[in-house]
């Protein structure tokens, strides 16, 4: 996988989710960033992305993103943020 894959998978979280994953900053490789920064694990095939937003630091997992189906897994506050900005929040939580 190759870093162009990895941001355009991120791009799609963005777009499915209708968050700002902020992702500029994120995969920025000429500024380290203890708030905007990603991991992909190669051997697991997940993209963890780490953003601040207005609750806090909120990280988003993407789990098989090499793979036509993959998952979304959000940290507590990440799950905050969507309740408290979506109205159908449910439906981006189960997407």
């Amino acid at each position: 996988m190759f870093i162009v894959d990895i941001y355009d998978r991120a791009i799609c979280a963005e777009t499915d989710l209708e968050l700002n994953l902020h992702l500029d900053l994120v995969f920025n490789e000429e500024e380290l960033n203890n708030y905007f920064n990603y991991h992909y694990d190669y051997e697991e095939d997940i993209l963890l992305i780490n953003f601040e937003l207005n609750e806090g630091g909120a990280q988003l997992q993407i789990e098989g993103i090499n793979s036509d189906c993959w998952n979304y897994k959000f940290n507590d506050i990440l799950i905050q943020h969507i309740k408290n900005t979506k109205k159908d929040y449910e439906a981006y939580l189960n997407v």
